[in-house]
């Protein structure tokens, strides 16, 4: 059996971070973040890889929860960032210790193409690639009955140039306000756009569902923020019926472990959990994900770190390699290892 014999914190020439949690058998596990800073993370790790080491590489849960019990122990309170990095270390080294891919230890595929919204960049004069069935494009915040009818020449430009079955993704920024929006919807009838994120900022959870139930009825479905960063504030955009889409960063959230729990309690209530990324970590939850039927392409600190997973033409894979797959750039330093 395997133990847990180190811990470092990496740099490479960008300045991107991971950590790397080392096994007595050579396997290591790493994950990414962008916070806390390097400075900041040092002042944490000695603790965590004291609370790690000698400790089975295999036991993920038990490791990931020895980790988050340094709240009430230590009095330590991880930063969200560093925890999901954490949590993908822990479970890429387990899942190498068994010689799997990650997928694999969260249920195995229901998908072997992860589709994703593409980026209106991907339409040329020609239209888009084929395949690819979501389209993101940009309502923004152009205001008053002109920045209407802008807003309306560039969707109706951008949709001439695609096929019919492709689905248009909305995204609002933030730029609208209720009067706008009803109006907007009106107009939309003539486009298939399918989804809307972000239409109002600062929304609380009436206007929310309110919005939500002026865009059902016309065939478009509501994601109204960024992201859902923990488990309780899923829960209550959940709970309080004010969208049919959330969207979840797993290095944000606290890693994989917890957005499971939010994907199971998306699942029951008839909603989706979109994944934002398309790094190693994002594709293979994507991938064992039954509420996930595509993801939103995004920087995140593992693709900034270890590069974007694998794409053929309309759709993401995961590798099929121990762990996440991942391997570490040339140019990486450790910056502190105990």
């Amino acid at each position: 059996m395997s133990k847990i014999s180190k811990l470092s914190l990496l740099q490479n020439r960008q300045g991107e971070l991971a950590l790397a949690i080392y096994a007595d058998n050579g396997q290591t596990g790493s994950g990414a973040f962008r916070e806390p800073s390097a400075a900041e993370a040092m002042l944490y790790l000695p603790e965590i890889a004291k609370t790690l080491r000698g400790k089975d590489a295999l036991s993920y849960e038990q490791n990931l929860l020895s980790v988050k019990n340094l709240r009430l122990e230590k009095n330590i309170n991880l930063p969200m960032g560093m925890l999901s990095a954490i949590d993908s270390a822990l479970l890429d080294l387990s899942a190498k210790g068994l010689s799997l891919p990650v997928y694999q230890l969260l249920g195995g595929k229901v998908r072997e193409k992860i589709s994703f919204a593409a980026e209106e960049s991907f339409i040329t004069e020609n239209g888009i690639d084929s395949g690819i069935a979501i389209v993101r494009l940009f309502g923004g915040a152009y205001y008053g009955r002109e920045g209407m009818k802008k807003n309306l020449q560039q969707i109706e430009e951008a949709a001439s140039k695609l096929p019919k079955k492709v689905r248009i993704l909305l995204d609002c920024h933030q730029g609208w306000d209720s009067e706008y929006m009803v109006r907007m919807v009106r107009e939309f009838k003539n486009y298939n756009i399918r989804y809307m994120k972000l239409p109002l900022a600062g929304a609380g959870y009436e206007t929310m569902r309110r919005y939500r139930d002026l865009l059902n009825p016309n065939g478009i479905m509501l994601s109204p923020t960024e992201t859902a960063y923990t488990l309780y504030s899923a829960r209550e955009l959940i709970s309080r019926r004010c969208a049919d889409q959330i969207r979840c960063d797993i290095h944000s959230c606290g890693g994989i472990a917890e957005l499971r729990k939010i994907a199971a309690y998306a699942q029951a209530n008839g909603v989706m959990l979109i994944p934002v990324g398309a790094d190693h970590v994002t594709l293979h939850f994507a991938a064992s994900s039954l509420v996930s039927p595509f993801i939103e392409l995004t920087e995140t600190p593992e693709e900034a770190f270890f590069g974007r997973g694998k794409r053929n033409g309309a759709a993401f894979y995961t590798e099929e390699l121990p762990g996440f797959g991942k391997a570490f750039p040339r140019d990486t330093k450790t910056i502190f290892s105990q």
